[in-house]
């Protein structure tokens, strides 16, 4: 069963919340990413990363380099933004070649004119965010490259959104873990659709290691408690930080806050100016 198949039969997600393990460990999260690599690898050789230089961007292409022997890291944003210097540091730590694709404010308008095209949508968010994916996988097309790997799901599963404080403060932690569960349920409609609308455009194939059901349902086994710790934990996302540790990632990668594409790019912000 493909990503699409998955995430639009909420049959088949209910079928995983059910049968989430009730113990968890590091180990059983291990071992269940490790198959999720195993079979998302098979056969490709080379293949693109989707890079921003957070951790589980990071992760995923570290995870890569010992399966794909030839892998490239792709990174768009304005010029100047968090998104480019976090990923030219990230990918040296890697020793990986970092393709920057930098977003011209004055091409902005057409840009988002071909993304509306593909989407249907004017919510800003989602054309931000579809903004800056599809001037990445417009390149990604260029070096003639299919497979495009992301970490996309992470931050659904593990805590990474700050709304996540809010709810721990109001509602407490059964409310923050049913919250994981109603973002995976909602995965298709908030992110999916539009990841793979614009992966289609370009013929690409988006593959997330974290979406593996097996990995979803060793993630989900952690309780909230143990992916954040309070409503001022800002570091979020505990269990995959100590997973990343197994895999030897620098501690700055580890302990890196999270902030939200469509800003660390900046094209969010260079919309709002266009646009008013």
């Amino acid at each position: 069963m493909n990503l699409k198949e998955l995430f639009t039969n909420s049959q088949k997600l209910q079928e995983l919340k059910l049968n989430t393990p009730e113990k968890n460990s590091i180990e059983a999260l291990n071992k269940a990413y490790q198959l999720s690599l195993e079979e998302s690898c098979r056969g490709i050789k080379k293949a693109a990363v989707l890079f921003s230089g957070g951790i589980d961007s990071f992760f995923v292409a570290k995870t890569l380099t010992e399966k794909i022997p030839d892998i490239k890291l792709f990174c768009a944003g304005t010029q100047n933004s968090s998104a480019l210097k976090n990923a030219q540091n990230a990918a040296k730590m890697l020793e990986k070649e970092l393709i920057q694709i930098v977003i011209d404010e004055k091409s902005l308008p057409v840009l988002e004119k071909k993304v509306f095209q593909i989407l249907k949508t004017k919510m800003p968010m989602q054309l931000s965010i579809g903004l800056t994916e599809f001037a990445a996988l417009q390149e990604i097309k260029k070096h003639s490259l299919i497979n495009v790997f992301c970490g996309q799901g992470s931050d659904e599963m593990f805590c990474g959104y700050q709304e996540f404080e809010t709810i721990l403060k109001q509602k407490g932690f059964d409310a923050v873990q049913e919250e994981c569960w109603n973002k995976i349920f909602n995965m298709f409609e908030r992110n999916l659709k539009r990841d793979f609308a614009i992966a289609d455009n370009f013929s690409l194939k988006l593959i997330a290691p974290f979406l593996h059901p097996d990995f979803i349902k060793q993630a989900m086994a952690f309780p909230a408690e143990e992916k954040i710790l309070s409503p001022e934990d800002e570091l979020r996302k505990h269990p995959i930080r100590k997973l990343a540790k197994l895999y030897n990632v620098p501690e700055d990668i580890v302990n890196k806050r999270k902030k939200a594409m469509q800003y660390d790019s900046g094209v969010a912000n260079a919309l709002k100016k266009i646009n008013g």
